[in-house]
């Protein structure tokens, strides 16, 4: 199980070290926290992820649910760190920058702990 967990970590580490940008291009931080909660609408492409309290980026402090679009740029690559890390129980935290609406973030880079 150690193993697994070891090997885990470091698909995780490569995933996010080898990603196609760096964060200080990505936008603003959000804090580090497990995701508690992932949801996805079919209504609109999106996936949502929620923590134990909001995602606290410097514009958008209020925001509840970081997102991005199943369509985005190598979306498939986000979605399986955020996965693995979801079923790790691991503190993610993202960058990108506020949606319109002040609840929501808009992710385009995650970072896992």
């Amino acid at each position: 199980m150690i193993a697994k967990k070891v090997k885990i970590k470091a698909a995780l580490t490569a995933v996010t070290l080898c990603g196609s940008m760096s964060p200080a291009l990505a936008g603003e931080p959000t804090i580090s926290q497990p995701i508690k909660q992932l949801r996805y609408s079919t209504e609109y492409n999106l996936v949502y992820m929620a923590g134990e309290s909001g995602w606290g980026a410097p514009s958008c402090p209020g925001a509840v649910h970081a997102q991005f679009f199943m369509g985005s740029p190598n979306f498939k690559n986000l979605m399986a760190v955020i996965l693995l890390a979801k079923a790790q129980g691991s503190k993610v935290s993202f960058f990108g920058e506020c949606a319109p609406d002040p609840y929501y973030f808009n992710v385009s880079y995650v970072v896992v702990d």
